[in-house]
């Protein structure tokens, strides 16, 4: 959590110092094991949550089909398999733009 409201800070830094948002090529990714999955539908995300290896939570949204559908996050969850999200940050929060097993 402590991570994800660092993240926010800088964001708000980064709007507040040149008046837009990271790009697209201003990814990162962050890897864990999956603790909430929220389906806004049956191959649509509302949120994921992720515990990395530190103990720290992080939530992201998706905008669409994130490349893992719902059931197959909460098949990572249920098995213990931790998986990789590729993000960005924007102004809703954390935006998943990829995940990897």
């Amino acid at each position: 959590m402590a991570r994800a409201v660092a993240a926010a800070v800088l964001v708000s830094v980064s709007i507040a110092c040149n008046g837009s948002l990271p790009g697209p090529e201003d990814t990162m990714t962050v890897r864990g094991m999956v603790v909430e999955v929220r389906a806004k539908s049956i191959t649509e995300l509302e949120l994921l949550a992720i515990m990395d290896q530190t103990g720290d939570r992080w939530e992201f949204y998706a905008d669409g089909f994130a490349g893992f559908t719902p059931a197959h996050l909460r098949e990572h969850q249920a098995f213990g398999q931790p998986v990789t999200v590729t993000y960005r940050e924007t102004r809703d929060g954390l935006l998943v733009v990829g995940l990897a097993d």
